[in-house]
C-alpha cells in the first residue's frame, strides 16, 4: 500500500529533529507554568494573522485545553496529549521549522499538517475537552 504525499509529509516531519525538539521543549514546559502562559500567547499573536477560520479555531481549542490545563480546572487530559498539542503549539510558533515559516505559503503547510495532526490522534480527548467546557458554560449561565 503506498502512502499519501501527506502521510509522507507528517512522517517526515514527526521524525524531524525540528518536531523532536518541540516535544522535548513540550515537556520541560509542561513543568513552567509561566512558560505555558507565554507559549499561549505567542500561538495566539501568531495565528491572528491566518485567515483559515477552521484552522484557527482548532487552534484556540488546542489553546483552551492548555489554559484550563494550566489554571487547574481541566486536569484530565492524559499526558501523552499534553505533551502532543504542547509540541505542535511549539512546532507551530517556532518560525525554523520542517518547511521554515519564512517561505510565504508553502512555509505554513508543516504547521498545518502537524496540528491535523494532533486533531486526528487526540480526537478522543479533544471531544470530551468540549463537552467539559459547553458543561462549564451552561453551568455559569444557570448561576
Amino acid at each position: 500500500m503506498q502512502t499519501s504525499s501527506s502521510d509522507s509529509l507528517i512522517y517526515r516531519i514527526l521524525h524531524s529533529v525540528f518536531f523532536k525538539r518541540s516535544q522535548r521543549r513540550a515537556s520541560r514546559l509542561l513543568r513552567n507554568s509561566a512558560g505555558l502562559w507565554d507559549l499561549l500567547k505567542n500561538v495566539s499573536v501568531k495565528s491572528g494573522s491566518l485567515t483559515d477560520n477552521t484552522f484557527v479555531s482548532n487552534l484556540q481549542t488546542l489553546s483552551r485545553m492548555i489554559r484550563a490545563y494550566v489554571k487547574g480546572d481541566y486536569k484530565v487530559i492524559p499526558w501523552t496529549t499534553l505533551v502532543k498539542i504542547v509540541a505542535a503549539l511549539v512546532y507551530f510558533v517556532s518560525p525554523l521549522d520542517f518547511i521554515p515559516d519564512l517561505l510565504p505559503v508553502l512555509g505554513f503547510s508543516d504547521d498545518i499538517a502537524i496540528v491535523l495532526w494532533v486533531l486526528s490522534s487526540c480526537t478522543e480527548e479533544i471531544k470530551r475537552f468540549q463537552e467539559w467546557e459547553a458543561a462549564q458554560a451552561i453551568s455559569v449561565s444557570d448561576k
